[in-house]
């Protein structure tokens, strides 16, 4: 409840206005995906995705302080990645694909961090080898647009990974969705 009450504020605060070049997604697991230039980009997604879904967040930013903690895993339920660990005894998949396996669905900022709102940043791996681990599930691309008179959210139609796609081209097709 108090996680739809932020998005709602979220929403007023940012003039939000939502479009879909597509029907809502059907119940089952999802990988939902946006560019990503504000704190606020989950929060007004959050009314348009069905439940449950899960931001997937960088675990060292969001574990930094009680506060953060407290809003990504008691607020927004995020399934967090721990990206300072890396060595093959570590997956950060893991989290992401367990949460797949209960039915839920997954929102990924591919950029891995915020940008300027003005041009994307490159997409980096994890979504192609979730995708290439997952291939059953839809991938929904979302575009975030930041304007002064108030945000326009776009849900695009759904895509999978397709057989035998390289990661370079399955990034940059995903890229090219949300550009």
């Amino acid at each position: 409840m108090i996680a739809d009450g932020i998005a709602l504020g979220a929403r007023i605060l940012t003039l939000t206005r939502v479009r879909r070049e597509c029907p809502a997604p059907p119940p089952g697991p999802h990988i939902f995906f946006a560019n990503h230039a504000s704190h606020f980009d989950f929060a007004v997604l959050r009314l348009s995705l069905p439940r449950p879904t899960h931001p997937v967040a960088a675990a060292d930013y969001w574990q930094a302080n009680p506060l953060r903690r407290f809003l990504s895993r008691q607020i927004f339920d995020a399934v967090l990645v721990d990206r300072t660990v890396v060595d093959r005894s570590h997956d950060p998949l893991a989290p992401m694909l367990a949460a797949l396996d209960r039915g839920h669905s997954l929102l990924l900022f591919p950029e891995g961090t915020r940008g300027d709102g003005r041009r994307l940043l490159p997409f980096r791996s994890g979504i192609y080898h979730l995708a290439a681990q997952r291939p059953e599930c839809e991938i929904y691309p979302i575009r975030i647009d930041h304007h002064w008179s108030g945000w326009t959210v776009t849900f695009r139609p759904p895509t999978r990974i397709l057989r035998n796609e390289a990661k370079p081209e399955f990034l940059a097709r995903l890229r090219e969705l949300v550009a």
